[in-house]
């Protein structure tokens, strides 16, 4: 799995969730400075504004994932801009840039789409509330455009997997079905407004 939206989506999502493993800890900002430098990281670092897009990794500069780094960095950008952070407004700037750019280049590569347009994998869109059980099925890497840049994605439209569930990105989509994005969400919400007017969230 790629370093970019694919362990920044759960930084940002399940930081909270994390921390109440340390409440006996001081409280701080550290795991809100974790999630300002994660949504700093993929706006300053990895997004090109150029293409609308964030790069697979830093040493990847010239390759790009429409799914999962990018419809993942859409939704981690976005969750960024919805709980307040000090740089929501530049996650939003580029969460409303990276969702057009994924539409446009869907319909362009004709792939899969999900009610608003966005590129699926049958997969990953699970981590966005999308519906995207069991049983699931082998991937496919697919390159849609390679000149001066490459453009990538990946779809689990081959043969069915018998073993699926020994796979831990797998089951994880499975998850989110079962506790709820929107639990999630709140969660991040809660605690981020908690440590704002100086509180331990519960």
């Amino acid at each position: 799995m790629k370093i970019t939206a694919s362990g920044i989506i759960l930084i940002l999502l399940f930081t909270s969730t994390l921390s109440s493993l340390h409440s006996s800890q001081s409280l701080g900002s550290e795991s809100l400075t974790m999630v300002e430098k994660a949504v700093n990281f993929l706006v300053n670092n990895q997004f090109n504004r150029s293409l609308g897009l964030c790069r697979e990794a830093p040493s990847v500069a010239n390759t790009y994932w429409l799914v999962s780094d990018n419809l993942w960095a859409w939704e981690a950008l976005k969750v960024a801009n919805e709980c307040g952070l000090s740089n929501a407004a530049e996650a939003a700037a580029a969460a409303d840039m990276i969702k057009a750019r994924l539409i446009e280049l869907a319909v362009q590569y004709g792939l899969p789409r999900d009610a608003e347009g966005l590129p699926i994998s049958y997969a990953h869109e699970a981590v966005l509330g999308n519906i995207a059980l069991p049983p699931y099925r082998t991937g496919t890497n697919s390159v849609m455009y390679k000149d001066d840049y490459v453009l990538n994605t990946t779809m689990l439209n081959g043969t069915v997997m018998s073993d699926w569930a020994q796979y831990a990105d797998l089951l994880l989509y499975v998850r989110f079905h079962i506790t709820g994005k929107e639990m999630i969400r709140t969660r991040l919400a809660t605690t981020v407004t908690l440590r704002k007017c100086g509180m331990r969230p519960a």
